[in-house]
């Protein structure tokens, strides 16, 4: 697909995602133990073929400069084009805030870059997005009913937080753009659109000269009457996790296997940094029940509905039920933990006893010891 470039937004603005975003930019959360959010967008790309792809980064993102590296796991390493990672050194000829003030705002920090594009169609596209629909259909939808702009909606909004939702007639056109409408009301915007390169740089120039710096406000609704919008509808299974819990329940949705076979399809596999190690180890004693653990594990607890990332160490006798524990974590003998989810490099001493809910889970900050 060589007429299609990536934009994504690799940042979250407002996350209420506690302690997991003090240290990091939320795309860069591990999921799923072993890859992290932004995997799923980048990879939706490539494999629809984008050779050429923009991060728009803001604050904090040195653990995404990490992992991301050149975009070689992506196959994105390459004379013209490839990865572009695009800090926010143009910020401050606008506004004084650290922070973008909208999606029009960080587009016109990169309007250089944007201007340099090759390709004659651009996909927006936010990192914090769970799913595997496929990016070219979308694409192909897009140039054969002549939108302007068309936004990827989703049929299923529970894991989906509401930005904004779209009401479409009988031929998929958005009659009606709403800003955190309620639920069951039209389709919710999932944060992914296509446009075209000349399109979008209009759109830039006149929302920045009329100080609208927010996309759904400047662009979707405040045009959404002259422009041709379209809603494409995606069936698959769709998360925005930028929450504590929608990024816990999106995580337990691991468990069933009909949401894996959605957002793992063998024809469009997501891809992630690779970091061998050497095989879990489990005691002959333990019990584990339905669980996912990445390798270089040391296990002699009983785990049940637990999510487990690399180099997790649980000693002997300790209990965890419906828990995520991040990398190098370390859980001490005889604790028992119930719904907690521990970041990277935490230790939880011998005999300690904690308890969260499913509505509400315990955070352990990175670095963390209990």
């Amino acid at each position: 697909m060589k007429n299609l470039h990536g934009i994504i937004f690799g940042y979250v603005g407002d996350a209420g995602l506690g302690e997991l975003g003090e240290t990091r930019t939320a795309p860069s959360i591990p999921f799923g133990s072993r890859y992290r959010i932004i995997d799923f967008i980048l990879s939706a790309m490539t494999n629809a073929g984008i050779t050429d792809i923009g991060v728009v980064l803001e604050e904090r993102y040195q653990s995404l400069l990490d992992h991301l590296g050149s975009g070689k796991t992506w196959d994105l390493v390459r004379k013209r084009g490839g990865l572009k990672l695009l800090p926010p050194f143009g910020m401050g000829h606008t506004h004084s805030s650290a922070a973008y003030l909208g999606h029009i705002d960080a587009l016109d920090n990169i309007r250089t870059y944007l201007a340099r594009i090759r390709e004659d169609y651009i996909v927006l596209a936010d990192a914090m997005l769970v799913s595997s629909f496929d990016l070219s259909k979308a694409y192909e939808y897009h140039l054969s009913t002549g939108a302007d702009i068309t936004c990827i909606c989703a049929a299923d909004d529970r894991f989906l937080q509401p930005r904004v939702r779209f009401t479409l007639d009988d031929t998929g056109r958005a009659v009606d753009v709403k800003k955190g409408a309620k639920n069951g009301e039209g389709y919710v915007g999932v944060g992914v659109y296509i446009l075209s390169r000349e399109l979008l740089l209009k759109l830039v120039d006149e929302c920045v000269a009329h100080a609208q710096y927010s996309f759904t406000d400047g662009v979707l609704l405040a045009r959404h009457d002259t422009l041709k919008i379209m809603g494409y509808v995606v069936h698959d299974f769709v998360a925005r996790p930028d929450t504590t819990r929608l990024y816990y329940d999106t995580s337990m949705e691991l468990f069933r296997r009909e949401v894996r076979r959605d957002l793992f399809p063998a024809d469009r596999p997501v891809l992630t940094k690779v970091l061998d190690e050497a095989p879990t180890y489990y005691s002959s004693d333990v019990n584990v029940s339905n669980c996912l653990v990445s390798d270089g594990c040391y296990i002699e607890g009983d785990l049940e509905n637990c999510i487990i990332f690399r180099g997790v160490k649980i000693g002997k006798g300790a209990k965890l039920r419906g828990c995520i524990l991040m990398q190098n974590a370390v859980v001490g003998e005889g604790a028992e933990l119930t719904c907690v989810i521990a970041d990277k490099d935490t230790e939880i001493a011998a005999g300690r006893m904690l308890t969260g809910h499913e509505s509400y889970p315990i955070i352990i900050a990175k670095g963390s010891k209990v």
